[in-house]
């Protein structure tokens, strides 16, 4: 009978313990807003930005049930990014309780860190790779300059779009556009960082080739070195494929899919 008793006291310590556990870890994340779709608890959005989304994320929730949601912090306290991103999810239960169709975007701008968290329901639509070119393409390019507004506008969009994509449905006319200029801004820094590109080849790649090149016919190839040229382009490539291991996939306890990044 007593080792009966300990056993009992010994469970229900265990359940005590990891209730005590769970308490803690979810400790650090705020309930709420009364607003729901728009929580910025950074204090980083305009009015107008809030009640943008507040209305566009009320309208796709009554025609499709799903709930797109943005939350800004103060700090992840020490958390991982995806960590408090689950956590936020299962504590707000995001999205219609049958098809998990909800979305959360995630700002920590303290931290310098961001995340799309995706319900099981979207993640056919929105899947790691595609929350992680949203993230590259609208969100980094301005939250690298501090713009949150435009980060989080040009994200929020972007998602909105492929949700009603995915519900077959029409993508009201603002985001369309919202979406085009993002989109046309983009073509217009590709093509002035082409002709960049164009011109410093242009201007100062061939010559020094040409130079070096001359040079070689007059030391003869066996005493010349290439290794700088060699260094140039290794380098090149290097710096422009780095910035990819910012990323990750996996949608952790909300069952979903996601991408996050640091910028």
């Amino acid at each position: 009978m007593k080792k009966k008793s300990i056993l009992i006291m010994w469970l229900f310590g265990v359940i005590f313990a990891i209730f005590g556990m769970s308490c803690a870890v979810n400790a650090s994340i705020p309930n709420k807003t009364n607003r729901f779709f728009v929580n910025d608890f950074a204090n980083v959005l305009s009015e107008e930005t809030e009640n943008y989304i507040v209305n566009n994320s009320a309208a796709l929730d009554e025609k499709t049930t799903a709930q797109v949601v943005v939350t800004t912090v103060e700090s992840l306290d020490g958390r991982e990014i995806e960590d408090y991103a689950n956590s936020i999810f299962l504590m707000w239960v995001i999205g219609n309780k049958y098809s998990n169709n909800g979305l959360l975007i995630l700002l920590a701008p303290n931290e310098r860190k961001v995340r799309i968290e995706v319900g099981r329901g979207l993640e056919g639509k929105i899947n790691d790779s595609k929350a992680g070119r949203i993230i590259r393409n609208y969100g980094n390019p301005h939250f690298s300059d501090n713009k949150w507004n435009e980060g989080i506008m040009g994200m929020y969009n972007a998602v909105l779009s492929e949700v009603y994509s995915e519900y077959g449905m029409e993508v009201p006319s603002e985001v369309k556009e919202i979406i085009l200029k993002n989109e046309e801004d983009d073509w217009v820094y590709g093509v002035f960082l082409m002709a960049a590109i164009i011109i410093f080849v242009g201007v100062f790649a061939i010559p020094i080739f040409r130079k070096r090149k001359d040079r070689k016919g007059i030391i003869g190839d066996d005493n010349y070195s290439d290794t700088w040229y060699g260094g140039f382009g290794s380098g090149s490539s290097g710096s422009d494929f780095g910035g990819g291991s910012f990323f990750s996939g996996g949608g952790g306890d909300s069952g979903g899919g996601g991408a996050s990044s640091s910028f």
